[in-house]
């Protein structure tokens, strides 16, 4: 068993009454935590991103606007500063502005980080049923549709390719499942 300092966790799991006063000054509160983000990217998603991701459940517009000003910036720390924070989303849709900001900033060939706006945008909450994967894939390819006719090219083309390799998933899920439901049909002669 671990010493308890290594089993320590900095950012609690919920806020009850820091959170508040926090949320109504998120210029300041992201200013502070991007600093933290200079000082040690290491682990920052799962601390300081996952602060942010607490103080602001609901992505507030002043918060995002404070995240797409950082991006704004084009440098690239920065923009792996906000990649941190969406980490802790869920591909929740409300993300799409700030991840559709990232893609315009990025040099194209920056394949690195555009595949980390892809797993971003592919985070789910829990599933549930054989084909509960499959269905949340569905579901993100449904609201990632609408960037197909953004004005930005670049915007256009990740949508396509990120909508491609929903398609993949989709498929592979579709046929692990299957597989699961005929190996279990099998064993327990169902």
């Amino acid at each position: 068993m671990k010493p308890y300092l290594e089993r320590y966790e900095e950012i609690p799991y919920e806020f009850h009454s820091l959170s508040v006063p926090l949320s109504v000054i998120p210029k300041q509160t992201v200013k502070i935590v991007r600093g933290w983000y200079t000082q040690s990217s290491e682990l920052f998603t799962y601390r300081g991103g996952k602060l942010l991701a607490n103080i602001f459940p609901s992505f507030p517009d002043e918060f995002q606007s404070e995240l797409i000003a950082l991006i704004q910036t084009k440098n690239l720390e920065d923009i792996d500063f906000v990649l941190s924070i969406l980490r802790n989303y869920k591909g929740e849709i409300f993300t799409h502005e700030v991840c559709k900001e990232i893609i315009i900033a990025l040099p194209e060939n920056d394949q690195l980080r555009q595949n980390e706006i892809g797993i971003i945008l592919e985070s789910t909450g829990v599933v549930r049923g054989e084909f509960g994967m499959a269905e949340a894939y569905k579901r993100k390819k449904v609201e990632i549709e609408p960037w197909l006719s953004d004005t930005n090219k670049s915007v256009v083309i990740f949508a396509k390719r990120y909508i491609e390799t929903l398609n993949h998933q989709i498929a592979s899920e579709h046929r692990r499942a299957e597989q699961g439901i005929a190996l279990r049909k099998l064993d327990f002669g169902e």
